[in-house]
């Protein structure tokens, strides 16, 4: 029979199986595995690429959120003005045409907010993909059998981080941490600055 070890990380974001490959010569899943802890939450949000992400989206958001504020004020004033004039008179028909209009404009707005949105996701994920393929080199590179999630943060109902940990007590030298951190930054620096 052939005995396998796991190599897992359980990401804040989902389960995540990164790799599973037969043990070195069929030894017993507890003859000398090397295991290390990785805390992928504090990785991705003092991940540097992560965080200019971030800046950029929240950058374009902000600017949308303005823009919707000032067609929502405009098209407001507008449908007060509209209240002074007779319903069909010519220049009714002007200021109903101008709320269309804004209309047309907020449908548009609310459209590349959705874009915006998606783009966000896709990031994440790219983001989290890209950790993950990164645990994967350095635990091969540092010779870990097993690469455990060293806690579990959930967002509760009032959105509020609840995080409870997996490993109670790990030696620091396991914990692969801030080496991953320096690693994902230093190649995104490098790359960033290459361009």
């Amino acid at each position: 029979m052939r005995t396998f070890r796991a190599l897992l990380v359980i990401s804040t974001t989902a389960p995540i199986l990164v790799g599973c490959t037969p043990m070195r010569g069929g030894g017993s899943p507890r003859a000398n595995n090397r295991i290390a802890v990785v805390e992928t939450e504090k990785v991705f949000n003092e991940y540097k690429k992560s965080i200019d992400r971030k800046t950029e989206v929240d950058t374009k958001a902000n600017e949308l959120f303005e823009k919707g504020r000032d067609l929502k004020a405009q098209k407001t004033a507008l449908q007060n003005e509209l209240e002074k004039y007779e319903v069909g008179s010519p220049e009714y028909e002007a200021e109903q045409k101008k709320i269309d209009d804004l209309s047309t404009k907020e449908k548009s707005f609310e459209e590349e907010l959705r874009k915006l949105y998606q783009s966000r996701d896709s990031i994440i994920q790219e983001i989290n993909l890209e950790i993950i393929r990164e645990i994967r080199a350095m635990a091969s590179d540092r010779g870990y059998d097993v690469v455990l999630e060293k806690q579990l943060v959930l967002k509760g109902l009032s959105r509020q981080p609840l995080s409870w940990p997996l490993t109670h007590y790990v030696r620091p030298s396991l914990d692969m941490t801030t080496d991953l951190i320096e690693r994902l930054n230093s190649k995104y620096l490098r790359a960033k600055n290459a361009n």
